[in-house]
């Protein structure tokens, strides 16, 4: 996937969470791109690749109805 590609899908997703995506380029070529997601200007992630990216998105989005759920709510 192209990177404008990853990122729109990436914070597509974050949208509905309520969290920002911001893009890390390298220069010296380990990687070509990396992710960090910010929630509320604050970094809640290290840098992920797209991939992990998406696995952190669903952690979150579990952890968000377990909250829910403790706080007694039946979303």
């Amino acid at each position: 996937m192209k990177t404008e590609t990853e990122h729109e899908s990436l914070q597509n997703f974050a949208d509905t969470l309520g969290l920002t995506v911001h893009v890390y380029r390298h220069e010296d070529k380990r990687r070509n791109v990396q992710f960090c997601v910010y929630y509320n200007g604050t970094s809640v992630s290290g840098k992920m690749d797209y991939e992990q990216c998406n696995h952190f998105f669903i952690g979150w989005m579990n952890a968000a109805k377990q909250l829910n759920k403790s706080k007694g709510n039946k979303n």
